[in-house]
């Protein structure tokens, strides 16, 4: 659902933590639903009587919406690095401003005092720290934006390898 088109990488500090523990918590109260509530009869007949089954059901279809949201809750946090379909917000220096991937010339890692972290090079040669490799999150959010990079370096290629050949052949 939001997951394939929104990356998000939670922050290492008690605002993570915190939303982590929220999550959690929602993950235990809506899973109190399923397995403590009385089900309609319809859904029992239509369940052939078997009510675990149809409990182990709602449990994991509520399993599997709560990993979708999960995203949207870190993506609130002020401090969560935000990878969406062709933007990326990184806290810090940008101040939660939302960055173009086109700007991006190259992403890679850096050892900081405070440990590895992603840095990000942009098109003007300035470079950025985008989020620590340990965050949670980080790894996938680093796949995707370095994938993305990567295709749109290839297409800036392609397109400048293009206009040489037709302003060769204008000559």
């Amino acid at each position: 659902m939001f997951r394939a088109w929104l990356r998000v990488a939670r922050p290492d500090d008690w605002t993570g933590a915190l939303a982590k523990a929220g999550a959690m918590l929602a993950t235990f109260l809506l899973l109190l639903i399923p397995t403590l509530a009385r089900l309609p009869e319809r859904w029992e007949a239509l369940a052939l009587g078997q009510t675990w089954a149809l409990r182990i059901a709602l449990i994991v279809a509520a399993l599997w919406l709560l990993m979708q949201l999960r995203a949207i809750v870190y993506a609130a946090l002020p401090g969560a690095v935000v990878l969406s379909v062709r933007r990326i917000r990184i806290p810090g220096r940008l101040r939660g401003r939302w960055l173009k991937i086109d700007t991006i010339r190259r992403i890679h890692v850096d050892l900081r005092p405070e440990g590895e972290v992603f840095v990000l090079e942009l098109d003007d040669g300035s470079e950025l720290d985008m989020c620590g490799v340990d965050w949670e999150g980080a790894g996938r959010l680093y796949q995707r934006l370095a994938t993305k990079v990567r295709r749109r370096r290839k297409a800036r290629q392609g397109r400048d390898s293009s206009r040489g050949k037709t302003a060769s052949a204008k000559a």
